[in-house]
């Protein structure tokens, strides 16, 4: 009987060691967890208008003049600006595209664009490509080779959500000659915004 009560001894203190060891091993613990975590690029959508109420990637004839237009008369438009995304915006790139007769798009100037709400010309800009004398031809406007890229846009940010104006001025030279009549010149603008920074 000893030997069973030694053993039987024994085995407790075995077990009160290890449940000792189990016991001293074993602390607290919680868990927490961050799910949903979305990354989500924004957009910058920019949208044209002729009239104000209805914007739209592409509008046609928004400088369009009457098939009378003479040497010596102005014709002025305003296209409208709409950045429908959630992105400020900025325009970095205006390209133009002329097709037509070549004679008149030499005698068709650009005089004014400006933004109405800023109330400033923005021809400046254009000085080194022929705008110094206050008239930058179409032919000019066609020589931008690539675009017209602003690296430090005069141009006002395009808030997410906002609209804005821009205006344009173009003047049928004086000096336009009879090969001129009954020409037509065809420019089509093509605006790239780009995320302010």
């Amino acid at each position: 009987m000893k030997k069973k009560g030694f053993l039987f001894v024994i085995l407790a203190a075995l077990t009160v060691l290890v449940i000792s060891a189990v016991g001293v091993g074993a602390y607290f613990t919680d868990t927490a967890v961050s799910s949903d975590n979305i990354f989500q690029a924004g957009t910058l959508d920019l949208k044209l208008s002729n009239d104000g109420v209805t914007y739209t990637d592409n509008v046609t004839a928004t400088w369009s003049t009457s098939p009378n237009w003479a040497p010596g008369d102005i014709f002025r438009h305003t296209l409208k600006l709409h950045n429908a995304g959630n992105i400020d915006a900025r325009i970095i790139l205006f390209d133009f595209d002329i097709t037509g007769s070549p004679e008149m798009a030499d005698k068709v100037c650009m005089t004014y664009w400006g933004d109405k709400d800023v109330g400033v010309n923005y021809l400046y800009v254009f000085d080194p490509y022929g705008g110094a004398d206050g008239c930058l031809s179409l032919t000019d406007l066609a020589n931008l080779s690539s675009g017209w890229h602003i690296q430090n846009s005069p141009y006002p940010v395009l808030p997410a959500g906002a609209y804005n104006f821009m205006e344009f001025e173009f003047l049928f030279d004086t000096t336009a000659g009879n090969d001129c009549q009954g020409d037509m010149v065809d420019m089509t603008l093509t605006l790239t915004a780009e995320q302010v920074k």
